[in-house]
């Protein structure tokens, strides 16, 4: 959702409208859509003989330590996985996990890490 704008405290009234089943689904297709996004990641970089800090300066080829929206598209598109830059930007919040706008190697390890099952 977009940011619109700031809304007075006493205007706001909780909302007694209930979820839409459509919305729902769309919500839980998504969300498996992106698993099966990072799940088939995890499998790639798994393959590779090459240690996961290599892998990450990669994606990060100016070497900041960070990757930025920019550099993920870009090394996402070179795997040639067929996704489009909103579903690449999905797939980075879900990674961004301090929703700062750039991958750290801390959230990238934290879902790319061998062993690890999120």
């Amino acid at each position: 959702m977009a940011y619109t704008g700031c809304q007075l405290l006493s205007n706001a009234r909780p909302s007694t409208a209930r979820p839409n089943s459509t919305t729902v689904r769309s919500t839980i297709a998504t969300e498996k859509w992106e698993n099966n996004i990072i799940e088939k990641l995890k499998s790639l970089l798994k393959c590779s003989t090459r240690p996961l800090k290599e892998i990450f300066a990669q994606f990060n080829p100016d070497g900041d330590n960070f990757i930025t929206q920019n550099e993920f598209r870009s090394a996402i598109r070179q795997l040639n996985l067929g996704l489009s830059s909103r579903e690449i930007d999905q797939l980075m919040v879900r990674i961004d996990a301090n929703r700062d706008g750039m991958i750290d190697f801390n959230e990238f390890a934290a879902k790319f890490a061998v062993g690890n099952q999120d």
